[in-house]
């Protein structure tokens, strides 16, 4: 810019221009005629101080800057600001003034000022009412606006709708009423922007014949020139305008409107990236929220199934609910993560289904098993497994289900497992199934109490029971406490209290 053909003129020692070049017609609108024999300071908005600055470098060369900043009226009475430089020629009385016009470069730095401003408020958005409302400030506080606003149009009735504003409003926005679908008020600045998808300028309020509907308005806060810049965010067939007015005419030329719409164009950005969000929050919840109402579902059903086994077996009523409590507790004591905690809870809980398979009459039995009865119930975790095989659990259900009479010594049934072959879960499903099931009553025996069901695993311990499950086992009765009795589960059905027909316990059908 500076580089360019500057305005030049030849001033007397009385001011009065002798001589300018044909830049002014370019850059101010005056012609040789309108300049020669006039007085130069009179050009000027403050036309004294150019006097004394004058009168200060003639006495002074050396002391006195020979530039200085200046506001220049054009040939249309509209300020300009200038840079000057006074240069006298040697030899004479007169000096030469170079004018450089720095509207244009204040303009981009206007812009550039408000755009990097609005960027920051663009990094820092999380809602998009609070983004508009803080672009809105930054374009008035930052680019020295006069008035900003933006508007959402409205798909049903096509009325453009202002949402946020910033500045000289003072109920401004009560009288746009804009309606695209009206011939008058439709096809304003904001209107024809968001028609055609491209910025719309308006540079003289006062005479544009487009703004006749708003200029009364307009005129009382100080409105001069607008620029309407329509935003595409909205998944209607117009959008969102952003519409930013100024207080002097003619104030938005081609870099500046360039510069505001790129700074539209990531304001839109935002805001789709806002809504983005906000769709994927909210799929996010909504997902959230289906997958807690299809694990109550799950957990009711997985309830329903054991429950389904105790209408067969009353003597073994919440037996399935007792294991799943004493196995959760096992897990929890040695820190298993919560959702192999759930999944060896669901299993406990489903452990007995193949029981299903059995004659009711071997469940409830009070007397001694024969062989083939016992056979006939050894095959309830095979049974339980084919019954689960086709439905696809998140967890080894069917697995712990068809281990958990294994044993770590190998004497355990189906498959005879040791060791490290044997599922953990299973292996915790085993010690809860083995106390619970001496520590209750039972068709052929009396309950044989905890004590007697903590020794049992005790003396086992790393023969056919895990020893670090054991020892989690006896920690949760001896050390905290707990009891069956205290488990945060329904009440649960005792059996009657005369007992005396069954079988007192040499045997302990673990089954």
């Amino acid at each position: 810019l500076f580089l360019k053909i500057q305005a030049l003129c030849i001033i007397e020692e009385d001011m009065t221009i002798k001589q300018v070049n044909k830049e002014w017609k370019k850059s101010f609108g005056y012609t040789k005629e309108n300049l020669i024999g006039t007085r130069w300071s009179d050009l000027f908005y403050d036309s004294h101080e150019i006097i004394e600055h004058h009168s200060l470098r003639r006495m002074n060369l050396s002391g006195t800057s020979k530039s200085f900043k200046a506001r220049l009226n054009d040939n249309t009475e509209k300020s300009r600001d200038c840079l000057v430089t006074l240069d006298f020629i040697p030899g004479s009385n007169q000096f030469v003034a170079n004018h450089i016009d720095l509207s244009e470069i204040n303009r981009i730095s206007r812009a550039l000022k408000t755009m990097s401003s609005v960027n920051t408020a663009l990094l820092r958005a999380d809602n998009e009412q609070v983004l508009l409302n803080n672009v809105c400030k930054k374009i008035i506080d930052t680019g020295n606006y006069r008035m900003a606003w933006v508007g959402y149009v409205n798909k049903d009735n096509k009325m453009v709708n202002p949402i946020a504003y910033a500045g000289a409003e003072k109920g401004y926005l009560n009288s746009l009423k804009i309606s695209l679908e009206d011939p008058q008020r439709g096809n304003g600045p904001a209107g024809i922007a968001l028609k055609t998808g491209i910025p719309f300028i308006c540079h003289n309020i006062e005479i544009d014949p487009l703004f006749s509907p708003w200029r009364k308005e307009a005129l009382k806060r100080g409105f001069k020139s607008c620029i309407s810049i329509p935003l595409h965010t909205i998944s209607n067939d117009y959008g969102g305008v952003l519409t930013i007015y100024s207080e002097e005419t003619s104030s938005f030329d081609i870099n500046e409107v360039q510069l505001l719409s790129e700074m539209a164009s990531e304001l839109a950005y935002g805001i789709r990236a806002i809504r983005t969000r906000n769709e994927r929050d909210i799929a996010i919840k909504n997902m959230k929220l289906n997958l807690i109402k299809m694990h109550n579902v799950f957990q009711q059903t997985v309830n329903s199934l054991s429950t389904s086994l105790e209408t067969r077996d009353p003597y073994t009523s919440g037996h399935q609910k007792r294991v799943a409590w004493l196995a959760a507790e096992i897990a929890t004591d040695m820190k298993l993560p919560f959702s192999q905690i759930e999944g060896l809870t669901v299993a406990s809980l489903l452990h007995d289904i193949g029981k299903i398979n059995v004659p009711n009459e071997i469940l409830c039995k009070p007397g001694k098993l024969s062989e083939i009865e016992f056979a006939l119930i050894k095959e309830h975790s095979q049974a339980g497994f084919n019954i689960l095989k086709d439905i696809e659990f998140p967890w080894p259900i069917k697995e712990i289900i068809l281990q958990h009479h294994e044993r770590i010594d190998g004497s355990g049934y189906p498959q005879g497992l040791t060791g490290d072959n044997i599922l953990l879960e299973a292996k915790i499903l085993a010690v809860a199934d083995v106390v619970e099931t001496m520590s209750s009553h039972r068709p052929y025996r009396v309950a044989l109490g905890i004590d007697q069901a903590l020794e049992e695993i005790s003396i086992n311990k790393g023969i056919l029971y895990d020893s670090e499950v054991v020892a989690s086992c006896i920690k949760i009765f001896k050390e905290k406490g707990l009891t069956f009795e205290s488990m945060s589960l329904e009440n649960l059905k005792m059996l009657p209290e005369d007992t005396s027909k069954y079988t007192k316990g040499e045997e302990i059908y673990d089954i």
